[in-house]
């Protein structure tokens, strides 16, 4: 008799509503990853779809989610999404958003891909690494393993959870202690038609290093349907470093956006963190500090474009 094994998605039991589009597309990932990600991804990704699985989207039942409602999302098409032709974006569709001109390096997102014909990475200086997240991933690097999903854990946050078992790629930061890096670094999040996307940052600046960053989320495509957006970036400031985190939203109307930030930041760290909003249909961005001793600084600062239809 033979014997069967069952899948990720036959595995986990959904107890939350609308939950069961997402889990099929985790089974997807998880058969298109094997053998090419470390086990210990693959453990992060089965407690994410877990706990997404069994809390779902947050509703007004949720304290913090008392006056914002997602339940429309169950509308947004669920998918896996596959790497984007060259031409479906180019230097010309890219020029309204690119900062490569006054950056010091840029990474370009395309539906959840890295684009390396369309982003500038300079080379590796002092040790300083600005690549893509899954890039890195399929590389062995202690600092990734020690931080990636341990700042923004998938108990802490369902939308976290969902990022967790789904994202595709992101960018991966990391400056060496005593390191300063010279201008700034450009992460731009493109989305060329309607469907999910998670994205995932994450920026480890070592003690009293010091660096800037901005990620861009802008729509390339317009028409029927919506899309929806989940970031996560995860930040580890260490002792006496410094880190400026701008993050600029030009998506389009029909796209909603969640992000979280979450960032650790040890004895005597600074942390400035802009937001602006120019778009969406919705954009609600979370915030989550963990202070680590005396002597930190945190500015927060907002700007949102508002209009009634």
């Amino acid at each position: 008799m033979s014997e069967t094994t069952a899948t990720p998605s036959e595995a986990i039991k959904p107890s939350a509503p609308g939950v069961e589009p997402y889990i099929e597309a985790f089974d997807a990932l998880e058969k298109s990853e094997t053998g090419q990600v470390p086990p210990w991804i693959g453990a992060q990704r089965t407690a994410g779809i877990s706990h997404f699985a069994e809390k779902g989207f947050p509703t007004a039942a949720d304290e913090d989610y008392k006056y914002t409602s997602l339940v429309k999302l169950a509308d947004v098409p669920v998918s896996v999404a596959r790497q984007p032709s060259a031409e479906s974006v180019t230097e010309a569709t890219l020029a309204p958003y690119t900062l490569r001109h006054v950056a010091a390096g840029e990474i370009v997102i395309v539906d959840g891909h890295y684009i390396p014909q369309l982003s500038v990475l300079e080379p590796e200086a002092d040790k300083i690494k600005f690549q893509p997240l899954n890039t890195a991933i399929r590389g062995y690097d202690s600092a990734l393993e020690k931080h990636l999903g341990h700042c923004a854990c998938v108990s802490s946050h369902s939308l976290c959870a969902l990022n967790t078992a789904l994202f595709l790629d992101g960018a991966y930061l990391y400056v060496p202690r005593n390191t300063v890096v010279r201008g700034f670094l450009h992460v731009l999040h493109l989305t060329t038609k309607p469907g999910t996307v998670n994205n995932r940052s994450l920026i480890v600046a070592e003690p009293h290093s010091a660096l800037a960053v901005v990620e861009t989320f802008a729509s390339l495509w317009a028409g029927e349907g919506e899309s929806f957006t989940n970031q996560v970036t995860e930040a580890v400031v260490g002792e006496g470093a410094n880190l400026k985190h701008v993050k600029l939203g030009l998506e389009n109307e029909q796209t909603w956006h969640t992000g979280l930030i979450h960032a650790d930041l040890a004895r005597s760290a600074r942390l400035a963190n802009h937001s602006f909003c120019f778009g969406s249909k919705l954009t609600r961005n979370d915030i989550q500090f963990c202070l680590h001793g005396e002597g930190i600084d945190c500015l927060l600062n907002g700007l949102c474009r508002w209009w009634r239809p």
